[in-house]
């Protein structure tokens, strides 16, 4: 006999019980991933919809969509879109280097730091800080030239050793950081 205090998950016509915030595990994870509990795709009926005017995803937290309330604890206005930060653009010269350098102030992933340009436009490409192990290589040979099409992300890791188990699991550590999908692929 089910237990009469655990509810069911919020989303209209899913009998799973709840796991986190009154979504089931499934609807958990679509929320994480597209920021809807119906997947990347707008759902035909919304019980109650975000109360910002225009948006048809559902309310999550004080009224509100995941994004806008996003919005809200940022700006203090739901309807008000956070202005991204600006950064310094300031270049350095080095004559002994083909490559540009910025100073980045505030940046919503790097932070304050000075950096390589073709990394800075490589990270907000990727949307996160590239790792150690990363490096990016200029297809046209021009170190100049920061185009993201002219740009390729590179891996210099390697596995530490020559027996078959490390490498194993070195591919299998390479696999997760960069295609994660493949690992749940059968052979």
């Amino acid at each position: 006999m089910a237990n009469p205090t655990m509810r069911k998950c919020v989303v209209d016509a899913c009998e799973d019980k709840h796991d986190s915030h009154g979504y089931c595990a499934k609807h958990s994870f679509k929320i994480k991933r597209h920021g809807s509990a119906y997947g990347p795709f707008k759902p035909s009926r919304v019980a109650q919809p975000c109360g910002v005017e225009g948006c048809d995803f559902r309310r999550a937290r004080q009224g509100y969509c995941h994004k806008h309330f996003s919005w809200k604890q940022r700006t203090g206005d739901a309807s008000v879109r956070p202005v991204k930060a600006e950064y310094v653009q300031k270049s350095i010269k080095n004559k002994r280097s083909n490559y540009k350098w910025r100073t980045v102030k505030n940046h919503p992933i790097l932070g304050s730091k000075t950096i390589l340009e073709h990394r800075l436009i490589m990270a907000e490409f990727l949307n996160r800080e590239l790792t150690l192990t990363e490096n990016i290589h200029h297809i046209n040979g021009d170190g100049k030239d920061n185009r993201i099409e002219n740009l390729e992300l590179w891996s210099i890791s390697q596995p530490p050793g020559q027996r078959v188990e490390d490498k194993i699991n070195w591919a299998i550590k390479f696999l997760k950081e960069y295609k994660p999908e493949a690992l749940k692929e059968e052979i």
